[in-house]
């Protein structure tokens, strides 16, 4: 299945910003207003600003007159499933380094080319080709045989890729065969009370068609919000667990003869209801508008 995900999005990485900006645009907007319930010690305008105050009564700001001991604030974000960096992007502003990691390595040129042309540095914001369901015996290397396992096709040192402040997964664990084992590795990816964050559609149906959504990458038709809180606290991260749906939209699907349904892979941008809208083609299918619900989840690391 990893491999049908990773041609999947290697053959959508050129097009997926234009086909899904304005539902991404949406996305980050409902993040960024949640900072404080996400929970995490951001970086902000006000760490820049203490730096540049005048603490020392000579009425000038003399950078030599700081202490160079004084530690640096950090806050590193893993966006994992990372895509063309929805999530890194929306949390950007608040942290001081992005790592993405997919396992669709054209996703990831256009992650970096993206970062890149926002004139961040290969620190502040950078992907890499991966995949967290790896098995250990994958690796070809017992190096990390005790810890998360990643498949890492272009390298970056294993301690970068630990102690991050906030581990997120955006529109990413619908797609992944074992979402429990994902998240189980990302929160072991966490420094104590790092936090988990994940935005994902709720339940919304049978899979229908099964083959031909694979082929899409869709492995489930969203998640119920018992198996999510699940996830969180089977992973380490349940303290203060919260779920918010943030909004509700439609995406076009179709109808099999036998009456389930499945979508055709993509988030959606619509609103409104799906009604008896129904057109049949010529496989014998009907196309229906179905509604689905967007969570935002959070949770700590214990």
């Amino acid at each position: 299945m990893a491999e049908l995900n990773r041609l999947h999005f290697n053959e959508e990485a050129s097009v997926y910003d234009s086909k899904h900006d304005k539902f991404n645009e949406r996305v980050a907007k409902e993040i960024r207003a949640r900072l404080d319930w996400i929970g995490v010690d951001w970086v902000s305008d006000d760490d820049d600003d203490d730096d540049d105050d005048d603490d020392y009564g000579d009425g000038e700001n003399d950078k030599s007159n700081r202490d160079p001991s004084r530690p640096k604030k950090e806050v590193r974000l893993l966006d994992y499933a990372c895509g063309t960096g929805g999530m890194s992007r929306a949390l950007a502003p608040y942290t001081t380094q992005c790592i993405g990691i997919d396992i669709s390595e054209k996703m990831v040129e256009v992650y970096n080319s993206r970062a890149e042309n926002q004139g961040l540095s290969h620190d502040e914001m950078h992907a890499i080709v991966g995949d967290l369901l790896a098995t250990t015996g994958e690796l070809g290397s017992s190096a990390e045989s005790h810890s998360p396992s990643l498949r890492v096709v272009e390298g970056a040192p294993s301690p970068r890729l630990f102690g991050f402040d906030v581990a997120a997964v955006g529109g990413g664990l619908h797609h992944l065969a074992d979402p429990e084992l994902a998240s189980d590795r990302l929160v072991q990816r966490l420094r104590p009370g790092g936090v988990l964050l994940v935005w994902d559609f709720l339940l919304h149906g049978p899979l229908g068609d099964r083959d031909r959504d694979r082929d899409h990458g869709v492995l489930h038709h969203g998640l119920a919000e018992d198996r999510v809180r699940a996830l969180f606290e089977h992973a380490g991260a349940g303290k203060g667990f919260d779920l918010v749906v943030v909004g509700s939209g439609v995406t076009r699907g179709r109808r099999c003869k036998h009456g389930h349904h499945h979508d055709h892979g993509g988030h959606g941008d619509g609103h409104g209801d799906g009604g008896d809208d129904n057109e049949e083609n010529g496989d014998g299918e009907e196309e229906v508008l179905v509604r689905r619900q967007l969570f935002l989840a959070r949770g700590e690391k214990y």
